[in-house]
């Protein structure tokens, strides 16, 4: 209750004195999702760093809101955007409850495209991509398939990519999933075949990568990656360096990478701090 004390041995100055009763900290009482049709309330409950009973910080609130604009998966252009609110502040109950508001956006595309250049020749490419992927939601019927309710809704992502061309061709899938179990782990597996025609040699590679990640806090995160190819080298021709025959045929190549990686972005796609 803010209080005006008059001095009159100076006028024109007043004190204003601030008499504060202090009481209970609010905590967060139930956590209300709305707008989400495809979307499961756990891809979106896990960006938010409040829960049931927990003391109520309202700076975690903005971070549940950058935190749900970062997926990608919600619509984020204008006043439509992810926002976390908190119904009734005013009231005297210590639980308060959360409305967590978002709109779902196209998180699927496919992609087609054509190039010619000097390096890698005549070459097309069909990419398909979904950013809120769900490989356990299986389609129930055929309208379902049709209207982009299948496979969908669990926050995972999926690729596939087709670059067929005269000289270069590579294809390949990918699956991650960025909480694995509602963890902090994350998991990500993809298989690639590749070819390229040199003029000294063909390279084909068939392989695959295992990645393995841990979140450590809201911009720091631990990642490893184990590769197995099939490395193929054909068509040397004869009197060829032995750098080259050396490996003419069937390779079998394991590599192994572990990395630390920073990322502070407020939007993977369309970064603006």
């Amino acid at each position: 209750t803010p209080t005006p004390v008059y001095m009159p041995e100076t006028p024109g100055l007043v004190r204003l004195q601030y008499e504060v009763a202090e009481r209970q900290p609010a905590r967060v009482g139930q956590v209300i999702i709305v707008g989400n049709e495809r979307t499961k309330q756990n891809v979106i409950l896990r960006q938010v760093p409040l829960y049931s009973g927990q003391v109520l910080t309202y700076p975690d609130l903005r971070v549940a809101e950058r935190n749900l604009a970062k997926l990608n998966i919600f619509e984020t252009n204008g006043d439509v955007r992810p926002t976390v609110t908190v119904l009734d502040p005013e009231s005297d109950s210590e639980f308060k409850d959360l409305l967590v508001q978002v709109q779902e956006t196209t998180t699927g595309s496919l992609l087609f495209g054509v190039g010619v250049n000097s390096d890698a020749g005549l070459n097309g490419s069909i990419v398909l991509n979904e950013r809120n992927f769900d490989i356990a939601r299986l389609p129930t019927s055929l309208d379902d398939l049709i209207s982009g309710g299948a496979f969908r809704g669990a926050g995972q992502e999926f690729r596939i990519e087709a670059v067929p061309g005269n000289q270069l061709q590579r294809y390949s899938i990918s699956f991650r999933e960025p909480f694995l179990f509602d963890s902090p782990w994350s998991f990500g597996v993809s298989g690639y075949y590749f070819t390229r025609n040199y003029l000294e040699y063909t390279e084909e590679r068939l392989g695959a990568r295992f990645t393995l990640g841990r979140r450590l806090n809201q911009y720091w995160s631990l990642n490893g990656s184990v590769r197995v190819e099939n490395v193929g080298v054909f068509q040397v021709p004869y009197g060829a360096p032995s750098a080259y025959t050396s490996v003419e045929g069937y390779n079998f190549l394991t590599g192994v990478k572990v990395g630390v990686t920073r990322d502070s972005r407020d939007s993977f796609l369309r970064a603006t701090e």
